[in-house]
This record gives structure tokens, sequence and C-alpha cells, in this order.
């Protein structure tokens, strides 16, 4: 068996983050001295750290140096004092308890705080070298007994971390319920750019929303966030037809008049739009498949129009943001089961 000791050098080697980029008043640790310095000034791809007389090149940075809130010393600290907060002490028992099915990962990462750049994959990876596994090695899949075991295992018995990876816009509705009653209708829920739940972010948000008020925005790693309440989800773009304004349409598709159209043409949908206002008994869809001139040449009392508009910045959108709530979208439909 390791010893605690030896687990905790080889989960904080896990943990060290590589020097991407540098800012002013960094604090850097040389690999082999481990003497500390500053970031001083910055210049293109040189480099003034505090203590050295010369300017040094950002590969040379990258290679020699890390980042001294990741630095072997500092990680190994800051494991000892999570392992410490829950109860893991250098010995026989404290090892039985820290390998014990009840001693999990959320133990853990709920004592990071605050959120720090390690992905939280390595992150899982470090807490299987403390549970004393091998997480590289492959283990035996036993998918009948998990399965059966996640089947009846009680949403309101998952942890947080098991939440989040489930939640989303078709999850179970007894998922969402539960996350918005642990949050208490607090902002929670960070996404990333596509839109999807940014699980280690808002994993962050959800400790702090089970014991304060949090707020809609949040900075991150020195990045700004909006933060959303469980349900509520980021404005979705639609588009209108350009000949009904009343359908929006889906991959383009309008049922009204079962046609697909390019939402990216979007002067010629204004156009067309300003067309089908000003021109009620002509049928639009017979001109669909014209360009912009041939357009303009059929309809030029309707184009003075249409430039006046445009260059007035006032040409019709067709564009209708909506939030993604379940009282707000058009196309979700929610399936709800009751128990009689």
């Amino acid at each position: 068996m390791s010893t605690l000791s030896s687990r905790i050098d080889k989960a904080a080697e896990i943990l060290q983050i590589k020097i991407t980029k540098l800012k002013e008043g960094d604090k850097l640790q040389h690999k082999k001295s481990n003497s500390i310095c500053e970031v001083e000034n910055i210049e293109n791809s040189e480099v003034k750290l505090s203590h050295l007389p010369q300017w040094l090149n950002l590969e040379d940075i990258k290679n020699n140096f890390v980042y001294l809130r990741y630095s072997s010393t500092n990680l190994t600290r800051k494991i000892e004092q999570i392992l410490k907060t829950i109860g893991i002490t250098d010995d026989e028992l404290g090892i039985k308890i820290l390998e014990a099915e009840t001693t999990n990962f959320d133990m853990f990462f709920n004592n990071i705080d605050p959120i720090s750049e390690i992905p939280i994959a390595r992150l899982k990876i470090a807490w299987e070298i403390l549970k004393g596994n091998d997480p590289f090695t492959k283990k035996e899949e036993k998918p009948v007994i998990n399965n059966a075991v996640q089947q009846t295992k009680p949403i309101g018995q998952w942890s947080d971390l098991e939440l989040l990876e489930s939640y989303g816009y078709d999850c179970p509705l007894e998922i969402e319920e539960h996350l918005n009653k642990i949050t208490k209708g607090r902002p929670a829920i960070i996404f990333d750019k596509e839109g999807r739940v940014d699980v280690e972010k808002s994993l962050y948000m959800v400790r702090k929303a089970r014991h304060q008020e949090t707020p809609s925005t949040f900075i991150i790693r020195q990045e700004m966030h909006k933060v959303y309440r469980v349900g509520e989800w980021p404005l979705e773009v639609f588009f209108e037809c350009p000949i009904h304004s009343h359908i929006l349409l889906m991959d383009g598709y309008c049922d009204e008049c079962g046609m697909k159209w390019n939402v990216d043409d979007y002067e010629k949908n204004s156009f067309l739009r300003l067309i089908s206002e000003r021109e009620s008994e002509v049928d639009i869809r017979l001109y669909k498949k014209m360009d912009m001139n041939e357009l303009i040449e059929n309809f030029p009392k309707t184009f003075l129009k249409f430039k006046d508009l445009k260059d007035e910045g006032k040409l019709p959108s067709l564009k209708r943001k909506l939030s993604k709530t379940h009282d707000t979208d058009p196309f979700r439909v929610i399936a709800t089961h009751k128990t009689y």
C-alpha cells in the first residue's frame, strides 16, 4: 500500500498547470532552484522578471518556470489541507477512510476554493490517485450492475456533479426541480459559448448558491460570465418566415408556406418581407429563387422604401430572440409523468 504522502506528491504532479499566458504581477517559481520571482514587464514575446537583470523569451519562461500557485510545493500543501479538512489523517485509519466508498470526489472538489484553472478532468485523475487507484488502467466494465445502480439511486441522493452532468434542456424534470431546490432559485448555471452547461464553473456556483445569494454575473479566471437560474437558458435566435411574420422557421423551414429559407440572406429576406406587406396580391413564393437585382427590377417602388429603411438602420429584422425557458420556447414540449 502506497503511503499517503507519496499519493499526494503524485496528485500534485498531475495538477500542475503549464504557463500559457502571463500578465504583470504574476508570481512564478523556477522549476530547478525553486526561487520565486514576479513578472515586472512584458513587451511582445519578451518578459522581465524581478531579481533577474536580463529579459527572457516567453518560451524560456514556459520551459523553466511554473505558476507559483500551481507549483508542486503549493499544490502539495493545498491537497494536505483539503484532506485534513475532510478528516483524512496520515495513518492507517486515515487511508482506510480515504479509500472508503463513502469518501467521494465531491468532498475533495468542494474544498477547492476559489475556483482554479485546473480542469475538472485533472482533478478527477488526482482524486483517483489519492484513493490509491491507477486512473490510467482501464477498469473491467460491469454495465448491467452500473446501470441498475444508476436507475435505482434516487435523484435526491445524487451529488452536485452528477446532477450537473445530467442537467440539460431535455433532462428529466426531476433533475431540474432538485437542482432548483438545492440552489434555492439563485443564479448558479453557467453556459459555454456553444450553449452547453459548463459543468466545472456551474459546480462552483452551485456550491455558493447553497449557502448565499449569488449574482447574475460572475468573474471566473478573469472572464465575466452570465449566471442563470435553473430552468433559464441563454437567449436563442429564431428567424421569422419572410412571408409569414407569425411563423418561426425551424431549420429554415416554414410550416405555413412549406418552403425552406436561407436565414443568412438577410437583405433579400427583409426585401421579401416588405414586398409581402406592400404587395398583398403577389405570391412572394414565386420570387424566392430570384436574386436581389431581379427583385429590384420587379418591385422598384418597394426597393425605394427598402433603401430608405436600410439607410436609417430600420430594415425588418426577422430575428426573434427568446430565452430558452420552459414557458417561452415555442418548440419545446415537456413530457411530465404523474403517478395516480
